[in-house]
């Protein structure tokens, strides 16, 4: 979550632990429902990279 920025981490924590709506969301945040869109889009996609990043390098086999 620290990799996201600010408007990122609110959002997704808005969607994922709020369990808000994406309607809601832009209420809460004074975007457009499009802009959450988005927003949670390049969340999800900067977490899946930090996600699939491993912390170890790999041993050979």
């Amino acid at each position: 979550m620290r990799s996201l920025t600010a408007r990122q981490q609110q959002a997704v924590v808005l969607r994922y632990v709020a369990d808000l709506a994406e309607a809601d969301i832009a209420r809460v945040m004074g975007v457009t429902r499009g802009t959450v869109a988005s927003t949670l889009a390049h969340a999800r996609r900067a977490l899946g990279g930090a996600l699939r990043e491993p912390d170890v390098a790999e041993e050979p086999s």
